[in-house]
């Protein structure tokens, strides 16, 4: 590794293509002809193209951005494509693409989890195939795509043969974006035609106006209409509608709002939405256009379409005052009762009460440390994403600090200090925090090292134990003492107390080789690659937490998973009678602590160590 030797992953020896201006669809409101067509799932992400090839794989924006770093969860995946190099064209996605573009905001925020969905290829080894037809251009694709796992980090867009009327219905009923029709006779082609048609799914509703947004422009009354709908007894708040009306229909609706002002909003809002906004009494329906609600429970693309006239069907819920929240580590905790796991029962106001007793259990590991946080804001039974960059509306013992990425650009990063902090966290709907290896005074240095052994479906927790204490051994036998910690959920993470000298390349390089070193040992027990399909019976050992800007799970952390089982350190003795990664509850992690668990001194990467790592690794083990 010192001498710039590390142990491979695979690479793509051709000479890495170039970005290539990207075909456009044209908006339809109608499915196209399906003998000169056919249609794919219209993905809500980000348009990229994938090259592949000496330097990379590269993830090109749609303009020719190099967002490679945003989406480095892709890589792994990207690297088992088995060409010499190729230019890929498609969609990155959160999830399965149906969530819609708020959910991947969400994931980038938080480093991913992401899915590359192929749609197209420009060039393979060194070959241009815009001029090819569509369908000579998907044999292509699908072949060089076919060694991939089923739905793994990288996969092709399905295609919709034939009429599409049942599945452009279908995938509208499930809240999909809707189609893309393509010629399957056409060449590619950079810019706009008619040659790719998109054919938009939209939903409508009626909700309630709770108020106007003042407008700058004169002679117009608004800018936009706060709106709410109903959920149960109460009423939830949906953001803003800003378009669809002409001036007939805005002076008509500020006639109507005026007598209905009111001091007080009428449903719950976050601050930083209702600043400005006139708050009327909620007596008038309008009919709305919208593409998704967003994970926060916002209307996208919003668009007015017109002021019901008939009653409403139910009467709208009276504005209730605001209860007493209790106070828990001086942090108010808004719906307290709500439930947040089944079995055990524990409410938002028990979850606070936990980390408040947990907070001088963890803040050693935990304290100045960039968070990513796992939020569930209805519980587990509700939507759940990851948040890296808080919002305005996070309670102030929940510190922001910003930081530059690699392009220089800088976002807030919440980070805690005290047991208000982490409570701040709960009040805000987090279940589980995950921890930076680097603390915020020195975010090039870290001073932790991460192992997560992460075991395929069929192995049983005996073989991720076993392989804990002969990892340890191998980190003992390159002179590295380490410390376990139960994931919580179904593996085990190895940490190494670093000394504050190696920056975040050194680490990364370091636990690749260590990865690679145990995968080389012991190939049928484990490996160093993400690829689902190469961890059939075997444990991943995941070193990619090593990462700037990663995270792993901070310890006396709940995990969002039922029985709200803790990740909880253990001692090495210790851990050879533990049956399950997920053995301690919130009572059990509290009365055990630290227990016997003594995490070593900082060590470092020093010339010595590096020298057994390459040694070992010359050796094959």
């Amino acid at each position: 590794i010192r001498a710039g030797k590390p142990a491979a992953l695979p690479a793509h020896p051709g000479a890495l293509p170039r970005h290539q201006p990207v075909q456009l669809a044209t908006l339809t409101d109608d499915l196209a002809d399906a003998g000169a067509h056919w249609h794919e799932l219209k993905l809500d992400g980000y348009r990229a193209q994938v090259a592949l090839g000496q330097g990379g794989p590269r993830i090109l924006t749609r303009g020719g951005h190099d967002w490679t770093d945003r989406f480095a969860d892709l890589l792994p995946a990207l690297r088992d494509l088995p060409c010499k190099a190729a230019l890929l064209d498609g969609e990155i996605v959160a999830g399965g693409g149906l969530q819609g573009f708020g959910t991947l905001q969400d994931a980038i925020k938080a480093g991913g989890p992401f899915r590359y969905v192929a749609f197209d290829l420009l060039d393979l080894d060194g070959r241009d195939l815009t001029a090819l037809p569509l369908s000579k251009r998907r044999k292509a694709l699908e072949k060089l795509l076919r060694p991939l796992p089923p739905m793994g980090a990288a996969t092709l867009s399905p295609i919709i043969h034939g009429q599409a009327d049942e599945a452009f219905a279908m995938i509208c009923g499930v809240g999909g974006e809707g189609v893309i029709a393509k010629r399957v006779d056409a060449p590619y082609r950079g810019g706009r035609s008619r040659d790719w048609l998109k054919i938009k799914c939209r939903r409508r509703g009626e909700f309630l106006i709770v108020g106007w947004q003042a407008s700058d422009r004169r002679g117009r009354p608004f800018a936009s209409l706060a709106v709410a709908d109903r959920q149960g007894d109460a009423l939830a708040y949906l953001g803003k509608v800003g378009t669809g009306f002409d001036a007939e229909a805005m002076a008509d609706l500020a006639r109507r709002m005026a007598p209905l002002v009111r001091k007080a909003a009428p449903v719950e809002v976050p601050r930083r939405e209702a600043a400005g906004v006139t708050w009327i009494a909620p007596e008038l329906r309008i009919e709305v256009d919208y593409a998704e609600t967003t994970a926060q429970g916002r209307l996208r693309h919003a668009v007015f379409l017109g002021l019901r006239a008939d009653p409403p069907s139910e009467p709208c819920p009276p504005v209730q005052a605001q209860k007493d929240r209790p106070i828990t580590a001086g942090i108010a905790i808004s719906s307290a009762n709500r439930v947040i796991f089944d079995k055990p029962r524990l409410t938002k106001a028990g979850l606070a009460d936990y980390y408040a007793a947990a907070a001088p259990l963890m803040l050693p590991e935990l304290a100045d440390r960039p968070l990513s946080l796992l939020r569930l804001p209805e519980g587990m039974a509700g939507e759940r994403f990851f948040q890296k960059h808080p919002g305005k509306g996070f309670p102030d013992a929940l510190k922001v600090q910003q930081i530059a990425d690699s392009a220089g650009e800088t976002s807030p990063h919440a980070y805690a200090t005290d047991a208000a902090g982490i409570v701040g966290g709960v009040q805000m709907g987090t279940v589980e925090f995950h921890i930076w290896g680097a603390r915020r005074d020195r975010l090039d240095r870290p001073d932790r090292l991460v192992f997560d052994l992460d075991p395929d479906e069929g192995l049983g927790f005996a073989a991720t134990r076993r392989a804990a204490l002969d990892l340890r051994d191998r980190l003992e036998a390159l002179g590295l003492a380490s410390w376990a910690m139960l994931s919580g959920g179904k593996g085990i993470h190895i940490v190494v107390p670093l000394r504050r000298h190696a920056g975040w390349d050194s680490v990364r390089l370091f636990s690749r080789g260590v990865a690679l070193l145990a995968a080389q040992s012991e190939p049928k027990r484990f490996t160093a690659e993400i690829s689902k399909a190469r961890r059939k019976g075997r444990i991943f050992i995941d070193w990619l937490r090593n990462e700037r800007g990663a995270t792993a799970i901070a310890p006396f952390s709940v995990r969002a998973r039922p029985g709200a089982p803790v990740a909880c350190p253990v001692s090495w003795d210790e851990l050879a009678r533990i049956r399950k990664a997920s053995a301690f509850s919130t009572e059990a992690a509290l009365d055990r602590g630290w227990a016997d668990t003594a995490p070593p001194d900082p060590q470092g990467l020093t010339a010595r160590v590096i020298e057994a790592l390459e040694d070992a690794l010359t050796r094959g083990g």
